[in-house]
């Protein structure tokens, strides 16, 4: 995005009285910093965890294709529980390929999420001091539950579910309760838990409750989103999100809600959704859905000026999208554009 000569976003300010450049702007941006934006799927999944604490049980997860904002949504999540169920303690586990890992450097790993200084002694001990750990932290928060968020969960392994099974025991006999939430890259999370069929007792304990995420219904749910990033406030700039990108454009009454129906058409002129209109709802991955707007919107503040045509054309909804879906096949380019799959109506947190 350029700046443009006489454009309403030369030097800006915030609320403080600090002044900022217009390319100090671009970069302070929320969106393409990739702010994380409360989306249906991070609501649905955030409903079934609180299910899961306020019903009773102790582990679900949740699977969605690569990019699908499955990092953005444990960090929102984590701070939804944080805020709504304060007394219960909330670690997050970035899950690596421990195959090949020795025993004691696994531990190790476990004890830095802990936030553990201690990383010394043999297994066993390293074993212990996480029980204790673990122990120690749900008694100070007067808690009788301990949630773990698992990033990357296809990287599991039949040593990561037997200690989770350990570890839950350990727990459960000092009356603290252990609930796991995974989250995992689809299709390797299906294959690796059919690999682990000699443990199928444990992968019915921890991934049995499992549910789609990442997908988003066309129109409401996408016009809802891009009703509420029209509304979201650039502080540093004194304008919204999308206002800040055409001026000239919000100026003269387009908003981002107003492109939905233009979306979809390029949707289908692009290929990710079939030609003729499906009875039933259809939708759009967040995997393709963000990246695509931030280089819709970069497009059109190139354009953006006194004079631009509107309703806007869909070209570069379509430039976007061709871009984002080479990018999702590889370059090489051969594959299909990926089309989107459909999920249930979602409810509020």
């Amino acid at each position: 995005m350029t700046k443009r000569h006489g454009s309403p976003q030369g030097s800006q300010q915030d609320g403080s009285g600090k002044r900022f450049s217009h390319e100090e702007l671009v970069m302070l941006h929320p969106l393409p910093a990739e702010a994380v934006l409360e989306t249906p799927p991070i609501r649905m999944a955030y409903r079934e965890i609180k299910v899961l604490l306020v019903v009773g049980g102790q582990s679900c997860c949740f699977t969605a294709p690569s990019s699908s904002g499955k990092t953005c949504a444990i960090a929102l999540i984590r701070e939804y529980l944080e805020s709504e169920f304060g007394d219960i303690p909330v670690f997050v586990f970035n899950v690596t390929d421990s195959s090949d890992q020795p025993t004691k450097e696994f531990l190790v790993q476990w004890l830095h999420v802990l936030c553990h200084g201690d990383v010394t002694g043999t297994a066993y001990s390293l074993r212990q001091r996480i029980v204790k750990r673990l122990l120690d932290v749900a008694r100070s928060a007067e808690a009788r539950k301990i949630i773990f968020l698992f990033d990357e969960a296809q990287n599991m392994t039949a040593r990561d579910i037997k200690f989770l099974k350990a570890i839950y025991n350990d727990l459960f006999t000092e009356q603290v309760h252990l609930v796991t939430v995974s989250f995992g890259q689809s299709p390797d999370f299906a294959t690796k838990m059919k690999g682990l069929v000699a443990h199928r007792d444990l992968v019915r304990r921890f991934f049995a409750c499992r549910f789609r995420f990442g997908d988003i219904a066309l129109p409401e749910e996408v016009k809802a989103l891009f009703h509420e990033i029209d509304r979201l406030p650039f502080v540093e700039a004194g304008v919204t999100w999308t206002q800040f990108y055409a001026p000239y454009a919000w100026e003269k009454g387009w908003r981002l809600e107003g492109e939905v129906a233009t979306l979809t058409d390029a949707l289908r002129e692009t290929g990710f959704l079939p030609l003729t209109v499906a009875t039933r709802n259809e939708t759009i991955s967040m995997g393709l859905l963000l990246p695509a707007l931030r280089r819709f919107l970069t497009a059109l503040a190139s354009d953006d000026s006194p004079d631009i045509a509107l309703p806007l054309d869909g070209k570069r909804w379509c430039e976007a999208l061709r871009a984002c879906g080479y990018e999702m096949v590889g370059e090489g380019g051969d594959d299909q554009p990926r089309t989107t799959g459909k999920h249930g109506k979602t409810g509020k947190k």
